[in-house]
């Protein structure tokens, strides 16, 4: 179910019924055994988890990917994922001014530390020398470097939402998917990005 609360409720209300729905969805994605099911309650706990963030910022406390992964290995088609963000984030923070400069540093930062943990734990690697940026954008407000951060940390989203599905139900592997498809969302929409009712999800 939807989360709800009532009819006069308060913005508090409502961040408090959508931290509950993503709590939920988040258990759900980790126990469930179908993959079709943890795929679709992966991708809940992230739009849920988004529509949260719009009355509160998220918790400082929140752990990383590589924390709640604990040494577990990630698929090479993950492993590239991140590795591409890590590449435009490094090469957008080359480019950018100040405040997005920051920002790409940041999220550089977050994409080399699942790379390198991967890497650490045996994955398979295979890894581009350079991945391509857009060549345009469709929308003249957006610029090109812009729009290849939402691409690159919304290309992550559904490779995390895959990886929760493929994970053995209850694993290190498949919570630290359903957290890293959390992040990557958050990384995507801080950039502008906007996502489905389902982010990540493909019945």
């Amino acid at each position: 179910p939807v989360p709800s609360a009532s009819a006069g409720a308060s913005a508090q209300d409502l961040a408090t019924a959508l931290a509950d729905g993503s709590t939920l969805a988040r258990r759900a994605a980790i126990a469930a055994a179908s993959e079709q099911d943890v795929r679709l309650f992966t991708s809940l706990t992230v739009a849920w988890s988004l529509q949260h963030d719009l009355f509160q910022p998220p918790s400082s406390a929140d752990k990383s990917r590589v924390e709640v992964a604990q040494g577990s290995k990630i698929s090479s088609g993950l492993l590239t994922s991140y590795d591409a963000a890590r590449y435009a984030m490094e090469a957008l923070a080359a480019r950018s001014d100040d405040s997005q400069r920051t920002r790409a540093v940041a999220d550089a930062k977050a994409a080399t530390s699942v790379v390198n943990a991967a890497v650490a734990a045996g994955s398979e690697d295979k890894r581009l020398g350079a991945y391509a940026a857009p060549s345009e954008s469709t929308d003249p407000s957006v610029s090109t470097q812009v729009l290849w951060a939402r691409q690159v940390w919304s290309n992550v989203v559904s490779a995390e939402v895959q990886e929760a599905g493929s994970a053995k139900a209850s694993s290190p592997a498949r919570e630290a998917a359903v957290t890293g498809a959390v992040d990557a969302a958050r990384r995507a929409t801080a950039w502008g990005a906007d996502f489905s009712s389902l982010p990540g999800y493909a019945a």
